[in-house]
């Protein structure tokens, strides 16, 4: 199995994931637009898979998944980041989150680098490509609510 410091990364990636679906399901309570609410609820539910794909890896089973290149937005490159707290504008929420899978996919992408395995490098890309739909998916929210306001 691979060293302790890689352990305690995986354990921080698990709490990140943890963090993420409380997030995207307090997020989705929140807001009126039913789409906004299915697509937090679906995102949720993907972290939550990626907790269970983490907690699999710290066992040594490791799923096999593929890694689909997800187009790069850049939305979140050009905003501040922000705390959020239960006062938090939809606005302020979605710069949190968009800030948070971009967080999540340079974790993955920067753990997989420090794997042995080859079965484990592919599971930590896959899971960043993942982020990195996430982050797209929230800039793409952020680009229909916030600038079309602007």
């Amino acid at each position: 199995m691979e060293s302790a410091t890689v352990q305690g990364l995986i354990d921080f990636a698990i709490g990140e994931e943890r963090s993420a679906f409380s997030l995207y399901t307090e997020l989705a309570q929140r807001l009126s637009d039913q789409g906004s609410k299915t697509m937090l609820r679906d995102m949720a539910a993907m972290e939550k898979g990626h907790e269970q794909k983490l907690l699999d890896l710290k066992k040594g089973v490791v799923e096999k998944l593929e890694t689909v290149p997800v187009p790069d937005l850049k939305i979140g490159d050009f905003l501040i980041d922000v705390k959020v707290t239960p006062e938090s504008s939809i606005q302020e929420v979605l710069v949190f989150a968009i800030k948070s899978e971009m967080k999540a996919n340079k974790l993955y992408t920067e753990l997989s680098g420090k794997m042995e395995s080859t079965e484990a490098k592919k599971l930590l890309l896959a899971l960043a490509s993942e982020e990195q739909k996430h982050k797209n998916d929230l800039e793409r929210a952020y680009d229909d609510m916030i600038n079309r306001e602007n």
